[in-house]
């Protein structure tokens, strides 16, 4: 068969081409598995990047070079610390921030603490237009009522602006729980939080800052905008990570005794011609097993012989995990593959949509070969 030259690149791609797939033969396959499987005396490179808005042909072509793979590497560090130096922040805050991000672009298990405490009603977004809050864009809420609770907002206005130089759009509201007084000393102090940041310019608009009186707002509209918020935090919690830390603990306490089945699930006798088939597969359970050596997992499906249900192969120690489906799905994680996931993850058992591409470079090989994966 005839082989696919395309420079010195092995890709690896969640949407092949069928008619590519079949003209790779099995010495192709088994070259793939002595380029990854190196050892001491034959040492490899891997190189992940991740990267948006560039396909696979843009990307394939842009970072065939280890040198230009290395100095993108170098550039992007460069840019991100001296982003930090302007902005003043610090390690420990960027890594707050960017954990208070993930809550807020993608599925917060966190806001299920918050919408169990609101009365059960339908909430319409439109009634927040009035205070130009469009409500299409990630809301983070913050209650404050205690003047000496200043620092958190403060806190949030760096997070805010953060955000901004990422060029990611957010709505930050404030709510002012202070008692109608002549002084209006946190009023006060919070505009000047704003203007100190030279931020003023963005209050009241799409994606910029809203300061709202308890007192001057409906208490439904309150209820709406703890329903709509991404993220829902008090002042009086403490900083930004103790408040995030906090309502993670509080989060796994209601998820921490999930129940035991009473009763062992009942498990069908394979069918003894099944089992003579398959006698060199360990612990075969109709659907699949360990190969002799252990190093594999082999199912054996077909047109007559299908899963059951979504079948989910996970690898994980007690930092890092990962997890990939028989459709090409999964995601990874970092710690906690609840909160911490470092892609994104929908439980869609039908399309099963990847979030992850992963590409192998072999310096000695002019083939390019897809794989699901």
């Amino acid at each position: 068969m005839a082989k696919i030259t395309y420079e010195d690149k092995v890709a690896l791609n969640v949407n092949p081409d069928i008619a590519d797939i079949n003209k790779v033969n099995a010495s192709d396959l088994n070259e793939i598995k002595n380029a990854v499987n190196t050892n001491d005396d034959n040492m490899g490179l891997l190189s992940n990047l991740n990267t948006t808005n560039i396909d696979e042909e843009q990307a394939l072509e842009k970072y065939k070079n280890e040198k230009i793979i290395t100095k993108a590497f170098e550039v992007s560090r460069a840019k991100v610390e001296a982003e930090n130096i302007y902005l003043g922040l610090k390690g420990k805050e960027v890594e707050t921030y960017q954990k208070l991000l993930s809550y807020l672009l993608f599925h917060n298990p966190l806001r299920k603490l918050v919408l169990e405490r609101l009365p059960k009603r339908i909430y319409s977004q439109s009634k927040l237009w009035k205070y130009g809050i469009s409500g299409d864009l990630p809301i983070l809420l913050l209650e404050i009522k205690d003047i000496n609770d200043i620092y958190v907002v403060k806190e949030c206005l760096k997070a805010y602006e953060f955000f901004k130089n990422k060029d990611i759009k957010i709505d930050l509201v404030i709510i002012n729980e202070e008692p109608n007084s002549y002084d209006s000393y946190l009023k006060y102090e919070i505009e000047d939080a704003i203007i100190n940041k030279q931020l003023a310019y963005l209050k009241n608009i799409f994606g910029g800052i809203f300061t709202i009186c308890k007192n001057e707002i409906d208490l439904e509209d309150i209820d709406l905008l703890k329903f709509k918020a991404s993220v829902f935090l008090k002042a009086e919690s403490g900083s930004l990570e103790t408040a995030i830390t906090d309502l993670e603990e509080e989060y796994l306490k209601t998820i921490k005794n999930i129940g035991i089945e009473e009763n062992e699930p009942t498990v069908e006798t394979e069918k003894e011609e099944e089992l003579e088939e398959n006698m060199e597969l360990k612990y075969y359970n109709e659907y699949g097993g360990f190969s002799e050596n252990g190093l594999e997992y082999k199912i054996k499906i077909g047109k007559d012989n299908k899963l059951p249900t979504a079948w989910s192969m996970i690898l994980a120690n007690s930092k890092f995990g990962t997890l990939v489906t028989q459709n090409i799905g999964g995601f990874t994680w970092h710690k906690n593959s609840r909160l911490n996931r470092l892609s994104a993850w929908n439980n869609e058992p039908v399309l099963d949509i990847p979030s992850e591409i992963i590409y192998l470079k072999y310096k000695h090989m002019k083939y390019i070969i897809y794989y699901i994966i």
